[in-house]
Parts: C-alpha cells; sequence; structure tokens
C-alpha cells in the first residue's frame, strides 16, 4: 500500500493557508489507500494558480483596478509648464546720403523668452472623490481576486478528491475482477472435475461480468 507525499508551501493569504491545510489533511487520508499519485493537491493547486482562465482574468483585472487610484491621485498633484521661444530678426533702412545717394543699412538682433509655470490646486473636492471612489474600486477588485482564489481553491480540492476516489474505484474493481476471474475458472475446474454444480459456474460468471 502506497502513500502519497504531501508538501506546504506559504500563501500570500492567510484565509488560504488555513483551508488549504485542511484539504491536505482530508487528501492525506484519502491518498493513504491510494496508489502513488503523480502529483499532490499543494503542487496541482499551485499549477492551477498560473493556468485557471478564471483565476487569471481576475488578477488582470486587480492589476486594472489598482491604476485607478494613482490616476485620480495625480489630479490633485501640482502641474508644471515650460516654455522656450527664440526669434532671430533682421532689419534694413534705406536714408538718403550726402551727395542724394540712398544708402541702406542692415541690423541682425535676436531675441528669447523663457516661462517656467507651477499650478497647485487648493481645493477640489470633485478630485478627492474620485480618489475616495477609486480606492472603493481597489478593494473591491482585491476582494474579487481573493474570493476567486479562494474559489479555485475549492474547485482543485474537490477534482483532486474525486480523482482520488476515482483511483480507489478503480483499484477495487480491478481486484474484484481478479477474484471472480479465479472464482470462475475454480467453479469451472470443479465442474470438470465432477465435485462441482453449474450454479456456482453461472453465479461466478455473472459477478464478473457485472464488474467488467
Amino acid at each position: 500500500m502506497a502513500t502519497s507525499t504531501f508538501t506546504t508551501s506559504t500563501f500570500k493569504l492567510s484565509g488560504h493557508q488555513v483551508f488549504c491545510g485542511r484539504l491536505l489533511i482530508g487528501a492525506g487520508v484519502l491518498a493513504a489507500s491510494a496508489v502513488a499519485w503523480p502529483m499532490d493537491l499543494m503542487q496541482a493547486y499551485e499549477a492551477a494558480r498560473k493556468t485557471d482562465s478564471v483565476l487569471l482574468a481576475s488578477r488582470s483585472a486587480a492589476e486594472a483596478g489598482r491604476e485607478r487610484l494613482p490616476q485620480a491621485r495625480a489630479q490633485l498633484l501640482p502641474s508644471v509648464a515650460a516654455s522656450l521661444a527664440r526669434n532671430q530678426k533682421q532689419l534694413e533702412s534705406a536714408t538718403p546720403g550726402f551727395l542724394g545717394t540712398e544708402q541702406t543699412a542692415t541690423s541682425r538682433y535676436g531675441s528669447s523668452n523663457a516661462t517656467v509655470s507651477l499650478r497647485q490646486p487648493l481645493y477640489r473636492p470633485f478630485q478627492k472623490a474620485q480618489v475616495r471612489q477609486a480606492r472603493a474600486q481597489v478593494d473591491d477588485s482585491d476582494a474579487a481576486l481573493l474570493r476567486d482564489e479562494q474559489n479555485l481553491a475549492v474547485r482543485v480540492g474537490s477534482a483532486y478528491f474525486e480523482a482520488l476516489l476515482a483511483g480507489d474505484q478503480l483499484a477495487l474493481v480491478l481486484m474484484q475482477k481478479t477474484v471472480y476471474t479465479r472464482q470462475l475458472d475454480g467453479a469451472r475446474k470443479a465442474l470438470a472435475a465432477g465435485s462441482g454444480i453449474r450454479t456456482d459456474v453461472d453465479e461466478a460468471q455473472a459477478r464478473l461480468d457485472m464488474v467488467i
């Protein structure tokens, strides 16, 4: 009689430690009479946490919900704006000369302008309400993630126990098949030797047929 080995691992959520600890004890009791199992309960749960579509979708929704809080808080932060302008100008002027000829003068000069502005809102009740709403949404998404992780533990535990039970039932059926096959063989030999009766053969055959 082989016994499956069960290991323990640490969960981030304390509620999972209590629940999965109970599942672990139950699985150990069931596995005590089962064949060696290729995956224990904790390994099955860890594998499901990485691949379960419902839990993966819940994690993505929780991560998206957590982004709402910093976005809402950003509306209350000061804003800084900077601008830089640079111009190059050329001026040409024509004046009459001493002998009546026109003289042209060209001048070039540049100008620049730099501006830095800082704005800090002092009273924004609407944005503060958005921060409170975002915080509530984050709590809601975290609670939904916790619920889905607990539901996953229930689903994995139920499926694992059903698999263990099916293994026990299969082992029992195979053992019964072996026993009834031997009984049928013995009844046939007894009948052939003259010490048995046909009824024993028929009954053994019926039990074997039912098991198969």
